[in-house]
């Protein structure tokens, strides 16, 4: 890892700073560099294919902070330099340590508020009467009295007791829902690489992470997806057949599909897209079935729903040098 990573930490920390925002716009762009950054190695070139990405990601992250540290024109001190790159390299290092087995573990912030939830059952249950415990989970948030004057002052005239129909049965002691939030606290930590926001997608349509995409994949495994395309590092999982009965034949063909799956897998532009490709084409498997992701995206908008629930997400990366500097700073 030395041999392949250290000269390339020496030469982003010499960079003047007009040469690093030059070698960013190069990458972030796509387009090739220009000859005097061509030393820059490509994520393929490197020996290890499995950390490639992690390597390169690393080293984009620290000429992304020197460009953030510097000034248009400033050249750095090659003394100092020096010293920051081996220095940089071993925190890199120790940081990618941090996960004994490499893999990626996850962290509940929030909860999902419904009928599954036992602590959101039994909270719901304890601010009304017993008597309407088995009723008290099917109900909504607007009073009797509110309901009238909204169903009263609409363009059609309801008599008299008409307005009796549209509110449910069981209607007791209503709110049974509230808009006031969960608020939890959690302090960033070096090994926190990315968050995945979560909620309710009929609250409201500027949603950064809904619930339809829980219903399709389990919180560890959204973890492992999005783990293994910010490192580029993909730990196989063991192919799962359910209780279908194969022959050992079959077994090498499901092998062989999955392998050709992944040498031609798309690649993504960002991790949320990625993760929502998973969510919508995984098949029993759990690997990405195009023909079902494009089937499953073709569905008209009357039966979409009766497969899938919306789905919105946004993946928030964390840099673990800054949290860590932060920590350091700000203790005693």
């Amino acid at each position: 890892a030395l041999s392949e990573r250290l000269f390339y930490y020496i030469a982003v920390s010499l960079l003047p700073h007009d040469t690093l925002c030059e070698l960013e716009t190069a990458v972030e762009a796509g387009r090739a560099l220009s000859p005097i950054l061509q030393w820059c190695k490509h994520p393929n070139d490197y020996f290890s294919r499995e950390a490639q990405r992690l390597y390169f990601n690393s080293l984009r992250t620290y000429w992304q902070e020197l460009i953030d540290l510097t000034s248009p024109g400033e050249v750095p001190d090659t003394r100092e330099a020096l010293l920051n790159a081996f220095k940089r390299l071993d925190s890199d290092i120790s940081l990618e340590a941090q996960e004994e087995d490499g893999s990626f573990s996850a962290l509940t912030l929030s909860n999902d508020h419904n009928a599954q939830n036992e602590t959101e059952v039994a909270r719901i249950r304890g601010e009304h009467p017993h008597s309407e415990r088995k009723t008290v989970i099917r109900q909504f948030k607007w009073s009797i009295e509110l309901q009238k004057r909204v169903l009263e002052s609409g363009p059609d005239q309801l008599h008299e007791n008409e307005h009796t129909k549209f509110i449910p049965p069981n209607y007791h002691t209503p709110p049974y829902l509230t808009a006031e939030p969960e608020i939890t606290y959690h302090r960033l930590r070096p090994q926190d690489r990315f968050l995945i926001f979560l909620s309710i997608a009929l609250l409201c349509r500027q949603v950064i992470g809904s619930d339809g995409l829980w219903e399709t994949l389990h919180r560890q495994e959204v973890i492992r997806i999005v783990g293994e395309y910010l490192t580029g590092v993909h730990q196989r999982q063991p192919l799962k057949v359910g209780g279908y009965k194969v022959t050992l034949g079959q077994m090498q063909g499901l092998l062989e599909e999955r392998k050709a799956r992944m040498s031609s897998a798309f690649e993504d532009q960002n991790s949320a897209t990625h993760l929502m490709r998973h969510a919508v084409g995984n098949n029993e498997f759990g690997t990405v079935d195009h023909e079902r992701l494009s089937k499953m995206l073709s569905l008209p908008e009357e039966l979409a729903r009766m497969y899938r629930d919306d789905i919105t997400i946004i993946v928030t990366q964390f840099n673990p040098h800054v949290i860590g500097v932060q920590r350091q700073e700000e203790q005693p």
